[in-house]
This record gives structure tokens, C-alpha cells and sequence, in this order.
């Protein structure tokens, strides 16, 4: 996620000691909108560019410089800074969100301030996944999020009503990604600890003899059978055994109580097989940094090696626990 550095001509707008709230409310005034009221992208842009060029999705922000003064905004490094002295709007692209949907930029008021962090919430989120095979290469991608819709069915069998949990979540290169919940949720179980208690070894006789046949060594049977060999790796690929490698564990981000867990068979694109027995994580709510948003954690899954999304519409849900289950 890249920052806009914004760099105010002196004279100084506040002092250095002035606190990071009034500092925000401050230049959040040379802004439309303001800081913390959320920014969204037409609905007709959505229409024309998601599934064909997602990368050209963007919005604006109107930048009001003050009277007399000029504000720069520096886009990246390696770029340069765009001067600013009448009202102006800036663009800005959903690559630069953060997992949470929010868009940041940087103020500084002049030397030597070294800068206000500005926040702005979007309805979007970026989801992070590796693609199907991809795993060993160890490089990952980005894509927006455009929507997130909780669904919810109702159904009676024998006598007893059932619902239906499912998501579906809607991605700017015009892809859909569908989690279908269980129906009873299921928590992640705690780590059992052994704790053993210490005890003192027993203190050894140095003047007792030991038994000779510990120093003896048992001479083989000449009538059992004759012990195993273990064959090298190539020795098996000779012989045309298949080598089996060790799976890495898969380290969730995910961690913590109140933490359910689901096969990865349930988290799929709309138009990919099911059926693949990785492991899923989940939260209806309290994602990092996200709190009224869930949030949902896979390996394994019909079409990506593991994935990575925050949910936005799955706030109003309660984990659902089987009765049966409760002690």
C-alpha cells in the first residue's frame, strides 16, 4: 500500500507539540470528504471496468488548499511531487487500500513536522490469496473486494427447521468466491498442556555391580526375520517406488479464542469443484484492525493454495452451536 505525502509551504499550520487528534481535525478540513467519512467508487465505473481492467478502478478526493498556500502530494518516491494551490481533486485506486479498506495519506505541514496520518473507510477490502499451485514459489496476490452478501435459507426437514448460511463475495476482476457455513459452527479447540510434575531421579549406586547382561550383546536369530533396510532416494526412484515428501504445516494468521474452524471444501468459486480437505478459519466479527467485520482464513481450497479476506456483512451473525455438543 503506498502513502501520499502531502507537503504544506510554510508557514507552519500548527506547532510540533500539537496533539495527533487536533492535528487530523485540522487538515482534515482541507479535504472532500473529510478524514473518516467513507469514500466509494461510482457505481457506474464499478459497471463499466470490474471484470475487464479491475486495475482502473478508482475514486477521488477534492483537495481545498488553504488561502495562499500550496500543497504538494507526493504519490511515491520515485515520483514526482504534484503541486496543489486551487482547489484540485486527487485520484486514488482500490491497490492502495489495506486488508481493512481503509485509504491513508500522509500530511506533513512543513519542516520540520514530520507528518499526520489521514484515514479514510471504503466498503471495500483486499483479499490476499496464493493461487492454486503456487505455493512453493512463495509469491502472493491482491484483489479487491466489491462486495460481501450474507445469505440465509430456510428449510424444513423432518419436522425441523433448518438455515442455511452462505456468502458470497463479489471481486473486481469479476470473479465470485462462495463460502458455505455448516450448520453448527464449530470451535477451534484449545491446545491441551500436560504438566508433569518434576521429580528427582534416583541417585545411582557407584558401588553396585551391574548386570552382565547389559554389557552383553544379543546375538541375532538366525530364524527371524532379516531387519529392514532403509533405501536412499534414489535407490526408491530406481526401483519405481513414488517418493512421498513432508507437507509443511500451514501457519494460520488466525490465532486466538472464539475462533471457529470448517473443511476448506466449503470456501469455493462459483464455478470450481469442491471437495479439497484443507482447513478454514473464521470470525464473524472482530477482524485485525476491522472490528465490526469477520473475517474468514483457508488452505487449501478448490482453487487457490490459501486465501485471506475480511468480511464485511457477516457482523449481524451469531455462531451457531449444536446442542448436542454442549456440555
Amino acid at each position: 500500500m503506498s502513502r501520499f505525502a502531502l507537503v504544506l509551504s510554510s508557514p507552519l499550520l500548527f506547532a510540533g507539540e500539537t496533539p495527533t487528534m487536533q492535528r487530523q481535525a485540522q487538515l482534515g478540513a482541507y479535504f472532500d470528504p473529510p478524514p473518516g467519512q467513507p469514500l466509494e467508487i461510482s457505481k457506474k465505473a464499478i459497471a463499466r471496468q470490474a471484470g475487464k481492467s479491475p486495475q482502473l478502478l478508482s475514486g477521488q478526493i477534492m483537495v481545498k488548499p488553504p488561502k495562499g498556500q500550496c500543497l504538494r502530494i507526493r504519490r511515491d518516491l520515485d515520483e514526482p511531487d504534484k503541486k496543489i494551490c486551487k482547489p484540485e481533486p486527487i485520484s486514488w485506486k482500490l491497490h492502495e487500500l489495506d486488508n481493512a479498506g481503509r485509504l491513508q495519506r500522509l500530511v506533513i505541514s512543513g519542516s520540520p513536522d514530520e507528518g499526520t496520518l489521514l484515514s479514510w473507510p471504503t466498503p471495500y477490502r483486499i483479499a490476499n490469496f496464493v493461487p492454486f499451485g503456487e505455493k512453493d514459489k512463495g509469491e502472493d496476490q491482491d484483489i479487491a473486494v466489491l462486495s460481501c452478501e450474507r445469505r440465509e435459507q430456510r428449510e424444513d426437514v423432518k419436522g425441523r427447521q433448518t438455515i442455511e448460511r452462505s456468502i458470497v463475495l463479489s471481486l473486481a476482476d469479476g470473479r465470485r468466491w462462495m463460502i458455505e457455513l455448516p450448520a453448527f459452527d464449530t470451535k477451534l479447540p484449545r491446545p491441551k498442556v500436560k504438566i508433569k510434575k518434576e521429580e528427582a531421579p534416583p541417585k545411582a549406586d557407584p558401588h553396585a555391580e551391574k548386570p552382565a547382561e547389559e554389557h552383553a550383546e544379543k546375538p541375532a536369530d538366525p530364524h527371524g526375520p532379516a531387519p529392514k533396510e532403509e533405501k536412499s532416494p534414489l535407490a526408491k526412484i530406481l526401483s519405481g517406488e513414488k517418493l512421498v515428501e513432508a507437507k509443511p504445516p500451514y501457519y494460520f494468521r488466525i490465532t486466538g479464542e472464539n475462533v471457529y474452524e470448517m473443511p476448506s471444501t466449503f470456501f469455493h468459486e462459483s464455478d470450481a469443484p469442491s471437495g479439497f480437505k484443507g482447513k478454514c478459519r473464521y470470525l464473524y466479527k472482530g477482524a485485525p484492525y476491522d472490528h465490526d467485520s469477520g473475517v474468514i482464513e483457508c488452505y487449501d481450497t478448490s482453487s487457490m493454495d490459501a486465501v485471506y479476506v475480511h468480511l464485511t456483512c457477516t457482523g449481524p451473525w451469531e455462531p451457531r452451536i449444536d446442542p448436542a455438543a454442549s456440555p
